[in-house]
């Protein structure tokens, strides 16, 4: 709740408490209205292990999703964060992001039609080329 009322101060603390958490539960709509305003925070951030750290809990919390109802108001949110991590220029931060955007594709499931927004494939149609190197096709297909 810190984490929620000064989110500069005490995201990285909420962040670490959230990947000591064993998921072995569905998630359910409150605990993600509760949850997601921390991650997106944690996303945003410019410290790559809070990127790191906030990606790995939407891996893990996006793995346990019962209802796909449940993540659509909030997937496009974090699609968007993730794939600016995608091409991170460090590899550990890409290859957390990457699986962490295979497990919200894998929670959407296969439901979607292959035009809707959210799919796999016209979602990381749109992840951008770097200046600087070619590893975004690596990520963006170990994500699919």
């Amino acid at each position: 709740l810190k984490a929620l009322n000064d989110p500069t101060n005490h995201t990285q603390n909420a962040l670490s408490e959230l990947m000591k958490t064993s998921f072995v539960h569905s998630v359910d709509p409150a605990s993600l209205a509760l949850i997601i305003p921390i991650l997106r925070r944690g996303l945003r951030d410019r410290n790559s292990s809070v990127k790191k750290m906030a990606s790995q809990v939407v891996g893990s919390m996006c793995s346990l999703i019962a209802d796909t109802k449940d993540i659509i108001p909030y997937a496009s949110t974090l699609l968007k964060y993730l794939k600016q991590i995608i091409v991170d220029p460090i590899p550990e931060v890409r290859a957390v992001a990457s699986r962490s955007l295979g497990a919200i594709f894998k929670g959407l499931g296969e439901s979607l039609p292959p035009l809707h927004p959210l799919h796999p494939l016209p979602c990381l149609r749109h992840v951008r080329k770097p200046k600087r190197g070619g590893f975004f096709v690596v990520e963006a297909a170990n994500a699919l």
